[in-house]
């Protein structure tokens, strides 16, 4: 199973993103799969699909069907925003004016939630659905934000953090387009800092992009048996 791990500092910050491990492809016998730890939080995904829609005589038009499961989460209403989030950046990132009369199905596996959950279960789906032969117009990049009432914040944040912050702010971009494919916000919180973790979200999205994008250069290197890449 391909390994693709970078580590961040001992001693985070609020600045800091926690210690991150992708693995692409680690579920053999799905279209698409991967892992995902950031730091102690565990997603996996699998994807089945594409496959073909079988459309009433009533439906003329079939831009294409995502359906979201999500396991492992105890809270019903927490489960739903996962399923929520990860559905609308499926959507987001996928071309679907390819998608005519084709269905996919996203398996959200929560191994363990040490926070920002959403952005990690949006970042293995993601992961997962490059490897599922659909046309894609860019990465969906999960990120998560803590706001606190002092006007402090915390990215990538711990159950810890969250249960010290006002909110939780995730976000989910596509750096490439520098749109939002994803928006969930919960808890009370000014405009003000809304407006900052919104702009410190994309502007971190970018070093999350890129740790996305050398995971997968990664496994392409790996599977192809090249030693580096110059």
């Amino acid at each position: 199973m391909s390994n693709f791990r970078q580590i961040m500092e001992e001693e985070r910050d609020g600045f800091t993103f926690r210690e991150i491990g992708i693995h692409p492809q680690a579920i053999p016998n799905y279209d698409g799969s991967s892992l995902i730890n950031m730091g102690k939080t565990r997603v996996m995904c699998t994807i089945r699909g594409p496959k073909s829609c079988e459309l009433s005589d009533n439906e003329h038009n079939c831009t294409g069907h995502v359906y979201v499961s999500v396991i492992g989460m105890g809270d019903k209403q927490e489960a739903g925003i996962v399923q929520r989030g990860v559905k609308n950046a499926v959507y987001s990132s996928l071309l679907t004016s390819k998608m005519y009369k084709v269905k996919i199905y996203a398996d959200i596996r929560v191994a363990h939630d040490d926070g920002n959950v959403l952005a990690a279960a949006i970042n293995a789906a993601v992961i997962a659905i490059t490897y599922s032969g659909l046309e894609m117009f860019d990465l969906t990049v999960g990120n998560g934000v803590a706001l606190r009432s002092d006007k402090t914040s915390s990215v990538d944040p711990t159950k810890e953090d969250l249960n010290a912050s006002s909110a939780m702010l995730t976000v989910g971009l596509m750096p490439s387009l520098r749109q939002f494919g994803c928006f969930e916000m919960a808890g009370l919180s000014t405009f003000r800092n809304v407006f900052n973790a919104v702009s410190r979200c994309e502007e971190d999205v970018y070093d999350q992009h890129f740790r996305i994008r050398s995971s997968l250069v990664h496994k392409l290197i790996e599977e192809s048996g090249v030693k580096s890449i110059e």
